[in-house]
Order: structure tokens, then C-alpha cells, then sequence
């Protein structure tokens, strides 16, 4: 029971000792943060927290006339360089102007010397196109769809041969016959359908005594109507005889069916 009351008076003892110490080095501390009041005093430090002007620094500088006629020379200086500046600039927008003026001049050139050759390369086509020949007389026979012969087809042949014949008179002739087809159907087929039909035509000019050149089928090529693919079309549909005659008149006739 001793030993239990002494060791219960250590323990007792020791945290006393902890409570004292702590409360000795807070009252260290609280001397330690009150010790620049109890030196400056506090009114001077309120003091000093409010005063602007603590921990800044300004400059002042003195305008002399020196000073002034410097700024001044450099200004001059300055807007001098910048009118040069803007002289040179223009100088070369004006001449940018003129090569853009020149090239523009170029174009137009160049844009009428293409179209004066598509007019050239236009009148040569028309003049070389199989079935539009100006330099020889001419026949169009029509055919129905899919066909290659039939009355309708024959009495327009017997009409051309009529008329044919009144060109050829004494002169040195032949006759070219030349088929095409439109746009429907197959190329291959529709070439297979200009080669026959020109054959057959050529075939009645022969038998009526009318001389042959060319004969030859060239299917949708050279259409007489321009149109979409798989299109048929009644005028494209033709067998086209050119009568080449020693000195014949430029003449285009074609023969309708009835």
C-alpha cells in the first residue's frame, strides 16, 4: 500500500511538472511578440502600417530644355522616318498596280487568241465532220428505231437517187454514204446498226448507177443532235450520202420521209 502511494504521488508529481512547463513557455512566447510593442509602442506602429509612402519609392525628374528640345528632335526624327516609310510603301503599290495592270493586259490577250483559234478549230470540224462536208452535195436518209430497212427508209433513198442524179449529169461523181446511229443501246451494237444501214443505202445507190467512194459506219459518233447517253433521238438516226462532184456548188439537202 506504501509503494502503491508513493509511485501514485510520482505520477501526480510528473504531470504537474508537464503542466507548469507549459504554461512558462507560452508566457515566453506571448513576452516574445509583445516585446516591439512595449519598445516602439503601439500608436507608432499603427502608425507606420498606415503610412502609404513606407516600402515605396518614387522619381522625379526634372524637365530641362535640353531635355525638351531632345524629345522633340527625336519626335521630328521619328515622324520623318515614318513619311518615308509611307512613300517607299506607296511606290510599291504602284508598282505592284502596274505589273497587275500589265498581266491583266496579258490575259485578255491570250483569252483572244484562244478564242480566234476555237472559231478556226470550229470552222475546220465543220468543214472535215463526216456528214457535214460544205464542199460536197448532200443526202440524209432518216430511220426509224432499230430498223435498216422498210418503206419508209426506201422511198426517201429513191428520192435522194432522183436528185442525185440531177447534180451527177455528165460530171466526174462519187458518193461517200456514211451511217450513224443515236445514243441508245450499246456502242458496239449501235456501230454494227451504222455499218448496215450505210450498206444498205449504198447498196441502191450502186444498183442505180451512182459511183462509191466511202462506205462506213460510225455508230453514236459525229451525233446530229448532241444528247445524253442511253437517248434516242429521230435525227440521229441517218444514213448521210455526200456526192463529190468536179466543181459542185456547196449544198446541204435533206431528204424527209413522208
Amino acid at each position: 500500500m506504501r509503494m502503491y502511494i508513493m509511485c501514485l504521488g510520482e505520477d501526480i508529481m510528473s504531470e504537474k511538472t508537464k503542466i507548469f512547463g507549459t504554461a512558462a513557455l507560452s508566457a515566453l512566447l506571448v513576452l516574445a511578440a509583445g516585446a516591439p510593442l512595449l519598445y516602439f509602442g503601439l500608436p507608432t506602429i499603427l502608425e507606420k502600417a498606415r503610412d502609404p509612402s513606407v516600402g515605396t519609392s518614387s522619381t522625379t525628374i526634372k524637365l530641362t530644355p535640353e531635355i525638351i528640345e531632345e524629345i522633340q528632335t527625336a519626335a521630328n526624327r521619328s515622324k520623318e522616318e515614318l513619311q518615308l516609310n509611307l512613300s517607299e510603301s506607296e511606290g510599291r503599290q504602284s508598282a505592284i498596280l502596274a505589273e497587275l495592270q500589265k498581266a491583266v493586259v496579258g490575259i485578255h490577250a491570250q483569252q483572244e487568241d484562244i478564242v480566234a483559234k476555237l472559231e478556226k478549230l470550229s470552222t475546220q470540224e465543220q468543214e472535215t465532220v463526216p456528214g457535214k462536208r460544205q464542199d460536197t452535195y448532200n443526202q440524209t436518209i432518216f430511220f426509224p428505231m432499230g430498223k435498216v430497212s422498210g418503206p419508209t427508209i426506201d422511198s426517201q433513198i429513191q428520192a435522194a437517187i432522183l436528185e442525185l442524179r440531177d447534180r451527177i449529169d455528165d460530171q466526174n461523181c462519187s458518193a461517200n454514204v456514211l451511217g450513224f446511229s443515236d445514243t441508245l443501246g450499246g456502242d458496239m451494237a449501235n456501230l454494227k446498226l451504222s455499218e448496215d444501214r450505210a450498206s444498205y443505202v449504198a447498196e441502191e445507190l450502186k444498183s442505180n448507177g451512182i459511183n462509191l467512194d466511202k462506205v462506213k459506219g460510225w455508230g453514236e459518233r459525229w451525233l446530229n443532235v448532241h444528247t445524253p447517253d442511253a437517248t434516242k433521238n429521230d435525227k440521229n438516226r441517218r444514213v448521210v450520202i455526200e456526192l463529190d462532184c468536179n466543181n459542185v456548188d456547196s449544198v446541204n439537202l435533206t431528204s424527209t420521209s413522208s
